[in-house]
């Protein structure tokens, strides 16, 4: 008994004088229905299919379109709806394209739902028998060859869709989790920080107990709940999902490789009736499942490379979602303006309680009176009062300027060694050089402590500023989210390659090896069902009634 599914050899085609006297036209088309040519088109059909796969698929890896909303929006604004871009019949039009490989996903899906069930009433009303019955017993053995050729082809491709299910569902989990990670302990953090710092920096800890600072941090707190809203959100309702999706996707993979297995069984063991009819209906559930997960991740594959995009388009400041929408809404929704003005009037009031400290010890007559005794240096810049500093920069020159009254240099500073000449002794000098008279109640080197003291306020409040100063424009803040979810790569021949994830492109790589793997796993499983179907009908031609 042969098997039937084994290629027996092909007897050679007569050539005969009747053959021979035919007009060439006749005798091309003659040659076209042969065996051989039949098999050279099935193997061509299977070829071109799956480089239409690889086509599709490397269009899509290679595409960072954007949802270009700027050619549905006027201009920028907080008002511009999102949903009045996605639904803009010009926009869709203009993007068909990257449609392209849903489409596709999206005939498979129609044609498991409509034209499988078709083939099972076929295959079980004997309607179209006479139509898949070798005629001949050349035809019976090339239709063997073929659906070897496919069996091969299937089991190998079910390989591939396992390799690319199980690394595409563990990558979709790790940039999920990473993506979700970073958010929360790099830009959650940084807020945090900032709100720290401010806080530490304006707080007057010369005072006691320290004086907390005035200003109203209310922005940074809102902009800390929002964030960490969404990210526990998803954390704690999404993320679980992206595990459990590994798993499933996983063992699908693996079902996927062993059931094709199972047809090399069904054949060798030349199994017919019921069995692999029973069988193949497994074959389109799967197919199915498959056809219609092909659905999903392909238009997840256009959705996250336009996002992707989004932030490409950000970072060069282009027109877009980012620009043109989410930079006019963060304008209006966290009103940083209003802590601008808070930290240069803290920065303000600050200098100039530094140079009140100052004003408390010198004035600008060189001769020392013991009516004013605490009066021991010359005021720097010839300041008379505080409103003459109204910043940092006003302070620290008043500071620098700042001396002992050169007729007490001698007595106050007393730490100096190795003078040639009577030195400047300036209030920084006077912080470690001078000395303190307990008997004459004047306490030289207290006085310079005090007034650099508040001095280092002053730098502080000034410090304070400059954290706060970037904060004033949103597109630094929605840089620092988009940096989030997707880093900028950089060439390794220039500088060293960033060491984070970039989680968007991940995450788009992952759902293209998925909607690759479902895509090709739908018509891995509708070749099985042709072949189980097929290789049923494969076993005596209708003019013989020898088993072959």
């Amino acid at each position: 008994m042969v098997c039937p599914f084994s290629c027996p050899p092909l007897p050679a085609p007569s050539l005969n004088s009747s053959h021979l006297s035919l007009p060439k036209k006749q005798r091309l088309t003659a040659r076209a229905h042969t065996p051989t040519h039949k098999m050279a088109k099935t193997t061509l059909l299977v070829c071109a299919l799956l480089a239409l796969v690889m086509c599709l698929a490397a269009t899509a890896v290679s595409a960072q379109q954007s949802l270009a909303c700027q050619m549905v929006w006027q201009a920028p604004s907080p008002n511009n709806s999102l949903l009045e871009c996605l639904g803009n019949t010009d926009r869709i039009r203009s993007q068909w394209p990257y449609y392209l490989y849903p489409a596709f996903a999206a005939l498979i899906f129609i044609f498991t739902v409509i034209g499988l069930p078709i083939l099972f009433c076929c295959h079980c009303c004997s309607c179209c028998e006479a139509y898949v019955k070798p005629k001949a017993e050349t035809d019976l053995g090339v239709a063997r060859c073929c659906l070897w050729m496919l069996i091969v082809i299937s089991v190998l491709v079910a390989c591939g869709v396992c390799v690319l299910l199980v690394y595409g569902s563990v990558l979709l989990e790790q940039a999920a989790t990473q993506i979700i990670h970073d958010t929360e302990y790099r830009t959650l953090n940084y807020f945090n920080d900032i709100r720290a710092n401010i806080t530490m920096l304006l707080t007057n800890y010369s005072a006691d107990p320290p004086i907390p600072p005035s200003i109203d941090l209310r922005t940074f707190d809102a902009v800390n709940d929002d964030i960490t809203h969404y990210v526990h959100l998803a954390r704690n309702n999404y993320l679980q999902y992206f595990r459990a999706a590994e798993i499933v996707v996983c063992c699908v993979g693996s079902v996927g490789v062993f059931l094709m297995l199972c047809m090399l069984v069904f054949v060798l063991c030349r199994c017919n009736g019921i069995c692999p009819i029973a069988w193949s209906c497994l074959y389109f559930v799967f197919a199915l499942a498959f056809a219609l997960l092909a659905v999903l991740f392909t238009i997840c594959i256009y959705v996250l490379s336009a996002g992707c995009g989004e932030v490409g388009l950000q970072r060069g400041r282009e027109p877009g979602v980012f620009q043109w929408y989410l930079v006019p809404w963060c304008e209006k929704q966290f009103n940083f303006q209003a802590l601008r003005a808070q930290v240069q009037s803290q920065e303000q009031q600050v200098s100039q309680s530094a140079c009140a400290e100052l004003l408390n010890f010198c004035d600008n007559d060189p001769h020392y009176s013991l009516e004013t005794k605490n009066h021991i240096f010359m005021c720097g810049n010839s300041i008379t009062d505080k409103s003459q500093c109204d910043s940092l920069d006003d302070v620290v020159d008043v500071v620098l300027s700042t001396y002992v009254k050169p007729m007490l240099t001698n007595t106050l500073c007393a730490n100096q060694t190795g003078m040639e000449y009577l030195e400047k002794c300036t209030v920084r000098l006077c912080s470690s050089r001078c000395v303190n008279y307990e008997a004459l109640d004047l306490h030289a080197r207290t006085y310079a402590i005090q007034i650099l003291q508040a001095a280092d306020f002053a730098a502080n409040a000034s410090t304070a500023l400059s954290y706060v100063w970037p904060l004033l424009d949103c597109n630094f803040i929605i840089d620092k989210i988009a940096n989030t979810v997707e880093t900028q790569s950089y060439n390794s021949s220039f500088t060293t390659q960033s060491e984070y994830v970039r989680s968007c492109s991940a995450v788009r790589t992952s759902s293209v090896m998925l909607g690759t793997g479902f895509f090709v796993g739908a018509l891995m499983f509708i070749v099985g069902i042709y072949v189980i179907h097929r290789g049923s009908r494969i076993t005596v031609p209708v003019n013989k009634e020898k088993d072959f």
